[in-house]
């Protein structure tokens, strides 16, 4: 059909096409559907054509070609027939328009919304809720977006759309750690009350990345396994979301071979200068496994796919070099791993990730200063890592700053501080953490004389 054009446009053939589109764009395939939609769409012709068709396109380029996306999209926004067809064209409208900084247009469409009853209310927080999460793609209408947006955090969530909403503004306040008692509150009240059969799954795991961000990993993991075994119609690009974040959680609880499978699920055989956005995660997520499991062979192998081109301004690449750094570390490289890891931290700052639970950069940059001989940064780093987990109650964050504070502030004081480490640590669920802390005070027993005790703690 694709060799033969004008047999493409006979209708049964534009059926035909259309259904194996739809296919293509759930598995992930969006440049095989814009190819398979463009043939039955005559360039210059598209106002003749099916406005659905052209909105069908319109949402498959706006994943490959946004331009060509927003166009299509544009065109046919006046012409669809029903409400349920125009929320679909402008979600992806509205998407495409933010995720290439348009945030201003983006804000006119949906200003532009009825809501004059409850279904244009709700209309509208679905799209609120499409564009905070389309904007996690570009960091300057990102930045533009929250400083005009309403992050409120009280609408009860008894709907869908409010859930959706909510999912979005906690995920962004947890991350920035504000409002954290708020955020959670609403984190919960959309898990609480929404299922896979009636919420988004992209709402859901944002609700869940919110308790994984504050601590909360083995509530996250839970949701993250509930989608992934739940829901058989998730496109592939959002599974290998799902899966990145499965692995991230399963990663931060120390149950490392579970987080080596979903990270090799959700990069499957794309090699390292093709990975997307969503995969990008799992592949810093698989690097810190690796290292887990001291395998530093395979994460350098890992990390030698990636070429330096292929790092853009994504915050998934900010955790991409945090991991990147933390290999330098392991192969006694604390300068290569200082440059990785400052600069991976001066990238969380302005995308606004500045809670000390939601990336572990801070703590990898202040191995990597000691490592380098520059205790004093990383007692800041790990000051500044104590201060904000110790008022925002992270056990996980405020443990691990401890042991950092413990291992560049000397031996004066270090034994309490590691015991106080311990003692948070012990009651989070994160393995790894409290084992590389006890060994922290097993070492510093053993330099203060007490062989009975430091055997005790590291056995």
């Amino acid at each position: 059909l694709l060799a033969s054009p004008a047999v493409a446009r006979e209708p049964w053939a534009r059926a035909l096409l259309r259904e194996e589109a739809r296919t293509a764009l759930l598995r992930g395939a969006a440049e095989h559907a814009v190819r398979l939609l463009r043939s039955c769409v005559p360039p210059g012709r598209e106002d003749t054509c099916d406005p659905v068709l052209v909105m069908e396109l319109g949402i498959a380029e706006s994943r490959v070609d946004a331009e060509s996306g927003i166009g299509h999209l544009t065109s046919v926004l006046d012409r669809l027939p029903g409400p349920d067809l125009r929320l679909t064209a402008l979600s992806a409208l509205v998407g495409a328009l933010t995720r290439t900084g348009r945030t201003g247009r983006a804000a006119q469409l949906l200003a532009a919304q009825d809501t004059g009853s409850p279904s244009g209310r709700a209309r509208l927080q679905l799209l609120e809720a499409d564009m905070l999460l389309a904007a996690t793609d570009n960091r300057e209408a990102y930045t533009d977006l929250l400083q005009g947006v309403s992050l409120r955090l009280d609408l009860p969530g008894t709907t869908a759309e409010e859930r959706a909403l909510l999912a979005g503004r906690a995920f962004i306040a947890v991350s920035r750690g504000e409002r954290l008692p708020q955020a959670l509150s609403a984190a919960d009240r959309v898990l609480l009350s929404g299922t896979p059969l009636t919420d988004s799954p992209v709402s859901l795991a944002a609700a869940a990345a919110a308790l994984a961000y504050a601590d909360r990993p083995a509530d996250a993991a839970h949701v993250y396994r509930q989608l992934l075994e739940g829901a058989d119609a998730v496109p592939d690009h959002l599974r290998a979301g799902l899966l990145a974040l499965d692995g991230e959680a399963a990663q931060r609880l120390g149950r490392i071979d579970l987080a080596l499978r979903s990270t090799a699920q959700a990069l499957g055989s794309t090699p390292g200068a093709r990975v997307t956005h969503h995969q990008t995660l799992a592949l810093a997520v698989r690097l810190h496994a690796l290292l887990d499991r001291g395998d530093v062979v395979a994460a350098d192998a890992l990390a030698g796919t990636v070429p330096p081109d292929a790092i853009d301004d994504a915050w998934q690449w900010s955790e991409y070099l945090a991991a990147r750094g933390r290999l330098r570390l392991a192969q006694d490289d604390p300068v290569a791993a200082v440059a990785d890891l400052t600069e991976c931290g001066r990238r969380q700052e302005l995308w606004q990730r500045t809670n000390p639970a939601a990336s572990p950069w801070w703590y990898w940059a202040g191995h990597a200063h000691l490592a380098a001989g520059d205790p004093a940064e990383a007692g800041r780093l790990a000051t500044r890592a104590v201060d904000l987990a110790h008022s925002a109650d992270f056990p996980v964050a405020l443990g691990t700053a401890l042991e950092l504070l413990a291992s560049a502030g000397g031996e004066r004081g270090r034994l309490q501080i590691l015991e106080d480490a311990e003692s948070v640590l012990a009651q989070s669920g994160a393995a790894l953490s409290l084992a590389r802390t006890r060994v922290a005070r097993g070492r510093a027993l053993l330099r203060a004389g007490h062989v009975g005790p430091a055997r005790k703690v590291l056995r």
